[in-house]
């Protein structure tokens, strides 16, 4: 849904770009920049659909070993952390997680 918000107006620049070029009304300067103006957007609409594919809210499988990797990530980039969870069953004793939520309480992140 975020993806889609952010190119309705990509799209729509892209639309009138399209229709306003006139090989035949316009001069070659005009439809040249025109057409500079529609690969620009274009270029802007694939890159910020990139950025969002990259950082969209991952799904994973209960009890997945990825979940305890994505949160240990989460963990290390962030100063200061709280974590409000009805199952933390994703540290377990003597994991990387647990060292590093140790770490981070004894520095009072």
């Amino acid at each position: 849904m975020q993806l889609l918000n952010r190119l309705v107006g990509a799209v729509g620049t892209l639309l009138t770009c399209w229709y306003v070029i006139d090989l035949d009304k316009r001069s070659i300067i005009e439809n040249l920049v025109l057409f500079c103006i529609l690969g620009f957007v274009a270029a802007i609409m694939l890159f910020d659909a990139w950025k969002v594919y990259l950082h969209r809210s991952k799904t994973y499988n209960a009890n997945s070993p990825k979940i305890a990797a994505d949160l240990c990530k989460k963990v290390k980039e962030a100063s200061r952390v709280a974590i409000f969870s009805r199952d933390i069953s994703w540290v377990t004793p003597g994991s990387e997680a647990e060292t590093l939520l140790m770490n981070k309480s004894r520095a009072k992140e």
